[in-house]
């Protein structure tokens, strides 16, 4: 199946997908693109790169998209094909999407933000790599101490930004299998690492390891880095996570991809569920709420005083399932089905317990 374009991409001149299609797809005029579907080769490099969250794979089209199928196919056959990003500076109407698809983080809380606090985070985030290194580079560094150094930083993140924890629902006593959840924050990070607690690793994305210092730290302690522009090499990437499921230590998965601007699910990644597959664990739902008030995307200040509240849910179990593109169709079906659950539920699901 193709990629598909919908109504979102009205007015949106990024183009940043066109730059990242190895087949050149796509087509379209000075209003918006399309995607020939018989040229797509469902690579799925476009769609984290679409700011306006109008890109979806055919098979997880909503039903109330449907017609835009017949529309991509119609509109390649008239409109000329796009290859390259625009040299013009983006017009008003695209910055005004943007900002019409961006919560109103400003009417959520009456707190205000501080770029004071997240320069103290930043600190904090230094010394505790600078810590670390240094103890790798006189052979100190063992197991007991990473996982010591990693707990340090997520509570000294929650510390600093004074961010409330509350958790609802239980962790599973089976510590090999995939946790996944929505993306809302880089504050999400320290919020997971927090409602997990025991030893946890993630999977982050390519820039993340590219930094200095910081990036060597986190690949030394066995983050799995992939690039979100190569679907193909995401997914071997993916593999070396099945050495820490194997040997009892989780993966946290953000199969969203990117932070989510609206605060709902978007469209999911196929990679962390064909892995949980592979490897026959269960992978465990965590729907986090109100880290968007804490740190919104593309924000350079921190909101302090926040409540941050994450609902875990049943985990999803894999067995019997196959690796192919119906399992995995299959299991991101259930995945999608039980968050949304967690989201929808969230006021009855219980009491939470502090973190």
């Amino acid at each position: 199946m193709a990629f598909v374009i919908t109504d979102n991409c009205d007015g949106c001149r990024f183009t940043d997908c066109v730059t990242v299609c190895p087949v050149n797809c796509f087509y379209g005029d000075e209003k918006r693109l399309y995607i020939h579907p018989e040229e797509c080769i469902d690579c799925g490099a476009c769609e984290p790169e679409c700011p306006v969250q109008a890109i979806y794979d055919e098979s997880n089209l909503p039903e109330d998209k449907q017609q835009w199928v017949q529309i991509n196919a119609q509109k390649c056959g008239e409109l000329p094909e796009v290859t390259e990003k625009p040299n013009r500076l983006l017009p008003l109407i695209n910055v005004k999407k943007i900002w019409d698809l961006t919560p109103r983080y400003a009417a959520m809380t009456t707190k205000k933000p501080s770029v004071w606090l997240a320069c103290k985070m930043v600190a904090h985030v230094a010394v505790v790599v600078t810590s670390l290194w240094l103890r790798m580079l006189v052979g100190k560094a063992s197991a007991r101490t990473i996982d010591e150094h990693v707990k340090w930083f997520w509570q000294g993140l929650l510390h600093t930004s004074r961010t409330r924890m509350k958790c609802v629902g239980r962790l599973p006593a089976q510590k090999a299998c995939v946790y996944m959840s929505n993306h809302l924050s880089h504050m999400d990070i320290p919020v997971v690492f927090a409602t997990i607690r025991g030893r946890l690793r993630m999977v982050m994305k390519q820039e993340l390891g590219q930094l200095p210092l910081f990036g060597t730290i986190l690949l030394r302690l066995g983050f799995v880095s992939i690039d979100r522009r190569n679907p193909m090499q995401a997914i071997k990437k993916l593999q070396q996570a099945q050495q820490h499921v194997r040997q009892g230590t989780p993966i946290w998965i953000a199969p969203e991809g990117s932070r989510s601007r609206t605060g709902q699910l978007a469209r999911l990644h196929r990679g962390g569920f064909q892995l949980a597959i592979q490897l026959g664990v269960p992978i465990v739902p965590i729907w986090i709420e109100g880290t968007q008030h804490v740190l919104p995307p593309g924000a350079r200040a921190v909101c302090p005083d926040q409540t941050v509240t994450t609902y875990v849910g049943s985990p999803i179990e894999t067995h019997g399932l196959q690796p192919d593109r119906a399992g995995i169709a299959q299991l991101m079906q259930q995945f999608r089905a039980s968050l949304l659950q967690l989201q929808a539920g969230k006021k009855r699901l219980g009491r939470a317990h502090h973190v």
